[in-house]
């Protein structure tokens, strides 16, 4: 399964895992792994380095490599911590893995950590932090795809993924117009459709 989350903190990772009930492997930026500690740390965890500019391929083989296996990874589709707290763009990633692997994704949200860890603060502070977890979205019938897949449809399941995202966080974390593509915006998406977006859950894989 993949489990994808919105992010706008340091503490993400490690609040999402702890929320999961069997191992999983973490994507993250490959610069966390030159610093000593940190990325001795963060190989022990199972974590997943992707270089950033499109130079992800070998951590794209590893992730499908994991859930070949039947694994769990935890994607951050947004590729880095929010600035504003709220949702920023969502990047087609994670509907890459999902269309090559035919594994289910699982949203889920994370609230409070913004105010206790955000960008520019040297130390955490204390506050309540929540991960809510969505329900599982079926993904291609289940079915691996080969070869290249098309833009569009990776832009859809992409815009998908961010809208239930989206659903389980509070309206103030959703982004503002202009921020994020229409398509990825909750509001719009309702908008257009005439009523709140719905995706078919699937029974997970």
């Amino acid at each position: 399964m993949i489990i994808a989350s919105n992010h706008i903190s340091h503490l993400d990772p490690p609040l999402i895992g702890v929320g999961v009930p069997r191992n999983v492997a973490f994507i993250a930026k490959i610069e966390l792994f030159k610093k000593n500690l940190l990325g001795w740390w963060m190989r022990q965890m199972g974590m997943i380095g992707v270089e950033r500019g499109g130079g992800g391929r070998k951590a794209l083989i590893a992730a499908l490599s994991v859930l070949e296996r039947e694994g769990a990874i935890i994607i951050f589709p947004e590729g880095t911590r929010s600035y504003t707290g709220r949702v920023s763009k969502g990047k087609s990633g994670v509907a890459v893995l999902a269309l090559k692997s035919g594994a289910p994704i699982i949203p889920a949200a994370i609230t409070g950590s913004y105010e206790a860890f955000s960008r520019g603060m040297k130390f955490p502070k204390p506050g309540r932090v929540t991960v809510t977890f969505g329900e599982p979205m079926a993904v291609n019938s289940g079915a691996a795809m080969t070869g290249e897949i098309p833009r569009e449809m990776l832009e859809e399941l992409t815009a998908k993924v961010m809208i239930e995202i989206q659903k389980l966080l509070p309206e103030s974390m959703h982004p503002q117009p202009g921020e994020v593509p229409d398509c990825q915006m909750f509001d719009s998406a309702a908008k257009a459709n005439g009523e709140k977006t719905e995706i078919k859950a699937g029974s997970g894989k």
